[in-house]
């Protein structure tokens, strides 16, 4: 366990939650954490004692995309061949399919 002293708003933002409901929990005994007003910043800011392993954010699974990436691809190419873009160049009207890049 590693413990340290660190600003409410900080526990809250690494909790997901807003400073505000931690100070509530704190105010009512929900919350076993030590805390105490600090005045180092000369602002009187409330610090929890929090373990900093607890808080530490699990890397976010990585899942491979690349057969959605290719269904995209080929839903898009697809599109654009159903759908010609026509365009006008003066009395002229050019047929156009848009390339899809790979």
């Amino acid at each position: 366990m590693v413990a340290e002293w660190i600003p409410l708003r900080a526990y809250a933002t690494a909790r997901g939650v807003t400073p505000d409901a931690i100070s509530k929990a704190i105010r009512a005994g929900k919350l076993g954490l030590p805390h105490r007003k600090s005045n180092s910043d000369g602002r009187g800011t409330l610090e929890v004692l929090a373990d900093l392993t607890e808080l530490e954010p699990a890397p976010p699974p990585v899942a491979d995309q690349s057969a959605t990436v290719e269904a995209l691809r080929a839903h898009l190419a697809s599109v654009c061949q159903a759908t010609p873009r026509f365009t006008r160049y003066g009395d002229t009207w050019i047929y156009e399919t848009v390339r899809v890049p790979r």
